[in-house]
């Protein structure tokens, strides 16, 4: 049942017409009523309350559970958060062991410090990705390569500031940047948030 739930997912994900996730768990719960209003839905309206309420819900289960596809299989079929968040750990520390299996013992190192410092990153409001915070010692052009092996391992995404809001963006960016993880339950999962600060929590800080 589970393999069957990771190829579905697999396929889900490499399809060009997939739809939102959110909108496949309207369809196996029954939220028929929810799952047209969304697909039918153009314009940025305000949303009736009744449907607005169910779909912060998912928003949280989401924020939770993440996009990785073991992990929304599991919540799929059992619905267990638990073992939702056992997934996750078990995919970061694979991760970690990819660092060292693929890479020099240095660049090993290298790529565990940046990987581990996206959260406290991500969590100031400075405007940009700093080094220091790695190390204080630790300078750009050490670490530059290490962070684009992340990137092209998929693991991050590293998204430039820009000089100025206009098309095309590409044209306005300048070397400040920050470090994205690629699912939002794993960052979770590496800052270990309890499941019931986000599903049971209240307020949610856009």
């Amino acid at each position: 049942m589970k393999r069957d739930i990771y190829k579905q997912l697999v396929s889900w994900k490499q399809s060009s017409s997939r739809k939102p996730l959110v909108l496949k768990g309207a369809r196996q719960v029954g939220k028929k009523q929810l799952r047209l209003f969304i697909e039918d839905k153009t314009d940025f309206h305000s949303i009736p309350i009744s449907f607005h309420t169910e779909l912060i819900d998912f928003l949280k289960i989401y924020y939770f559970v993440g996009g990785m596809p073991e992990a929304v299989g599991q919540y799929v079929e059992g619905k267990d958060l638990n073992k939702v968040r056992n997934i996750q750990d078990e995919i970061l520390s694979a991760y970690t062991i990819d660092f060292s299996k693929y890479t020099t013992k240095t660049e090993a190192i290298r790529l565990a410090n940046i990987w581990a410092s996206i959260p406290g990153q991500l969590a100031k409001e400075n405007k940009r990705f700093t080094f220091g915070r790695i190390n204080k010692n630790a300078l750009a052009r050490e670490y530059n390569e290490s962070i684009q092996w992340l990137v092209d391992a998929g693991l991050v995404k590293k998204v430039n500031n820009i000089k100025t809001a206009k098309l095309p963006l590409s044209g306005y960016q300048d070397n400040k940047f920050k470090l994205y993880l690629l699912d939002i339950g794993l960052l979770g999962a590496m800052i270990r948030v309890p499941q019931k600060a986000i599903i049971e929590g209240k307020n949610l800080e856009w």
